[in-house]
């Protein structure tokens, strides 16, 4: 089987992080499951200003739960420290018995600009093959030309402007998060009272 990783804070997840996935099950035909990986303290953010992990582990499990070749992990939830995607990377390796050829390793096209930021980012791009989504509008210059030689990128994906923080801030403002969010995440959220501020 070929699996690939994709995972992030998801608080909350969105409409975008679904097609972005299901997107990419289209696009290549090699990977037979989507791993969502909901990051339990993610390095590069402060986890005092996420919800908590259950939280976000529940919102996104609804999320995918009608897609058959999407699942969920709790991972990094199980490690102590931070989550570090090269931990994650290496226990699917190990316990899966993948190798670069089935194990993809799915981020946006911002992730791949700060990649030289994450630990081991040369260890990441040799044990698991890069796929990364192109976002919409979006004009840099890459610092390190190497990971964008050994990354493949996923075309042919609808891109939507949405964001976690988009979601975020239409909650605390009182405006409608309707086709933002699924419809399971959506009754999640106010059945919890989340983001309101």
């Amino acid at each position: 089987m070929s699996i690939c990783l994709f995972g992030g804070t998801f608080d909350p997840i969105h409409t975008g992080h679904l097609i972005m996935a299901q997107g990419t099950l289209n696009e290549f035909d090699a990977i037979d499951k989507i791993v969502f990986i909901p990051s339990a303290k993610p390095p590069h953010k402060e986890i005092a200003t996420c919800s908590s992990f259950q939280h976000r582990f529940t919102m996104t499990k609804k999320a995918i739960e009608s897609n058959s070749n999407f699942s969920i992990s709790k991972v990094e939830n199980k490690r102590p420290g931070k989550s570090y995607s090269i931990d994650t990377i290496k226990f699917f390796r190990n316990n899966y018995k993948l190798n670069k050829d089935n194990l993809f390793f799915l981020i946006g096209e911002d992730s791949l600009v700060e990649l030289d930021t994450w630990k081991a980012p040369q260890e990441i791009v040799s044990l698991a093959t890069l796929l990364v989504i192109r976002r919409p509008n979006y004009q840099t210059e890459y610092k390190n030309p190497e990971y964008i030689n050994k990354a493949r990128f996923v075309d042919g994906v609808p891109l939507l402007d949405i964001s976690s923080s988009l979601v975020r801030e239409n909650i605390s403002q009182g405006k409608s998060i309707k086709y933002l969010v699924p419809l399971t995440v959506e009754e999640y959220i106010k059945s919890y009272k989340l983001y309101q501020g």
